[in-house]
């Protein structure tokens, strides 16, 4: 009796397992992703969420649920989003400018200070 053997295809799918690629601040910004519904973010758009999540970090934001509130009252006081604009772009572009504001006012107290 004559048994088939088994043909194996090579196949151009990456089966690898891409967790061991993940840094800890890739795993931290998974919560602001789904927040923003964004679940493949664009490299342009992981950078955003990065510097959004390091920016409520050196505020000392104590949960996530904090942050979430914070952009929340943020996205009402601004409004709805200009055509073209997303959600992750208008906050971080707000939060950019806030952030250049006050190192600016940090640098003219420093002068005051003299």
């Amino acid at each position: 009796m004559d048994t088939i053997a088994p043909q194996i295809q090579e196949s151009n799918i990456d089966n690898t397992n891409h967790l061991g690629a993940l840094t800890s601040h890739d795993l931290e910004i998974i919560p602001l992703k789904q927040f923003f519904a964004l679940p493949i973010p664009s490299t342009e758009e992981s950078s955003q969420l990065k510097w959004i999540h390091e920016y409520f970090q050196d505020l000392n934001t104590r949960s996530t649920i904090d942050m979430f509130l914070s952009i929340r009252n943020i996205e009402s006081k601004l409004g709805m989003a200009r055509l073209g604009e997303t959600r992750l772009t208008r906050i971080y572009e707000y939060l950019k400018i806030n952030r250049q504001l006050s190192d600016l006012e940090a640098l003219r107290d420093s002068y005051h200070g003299r």
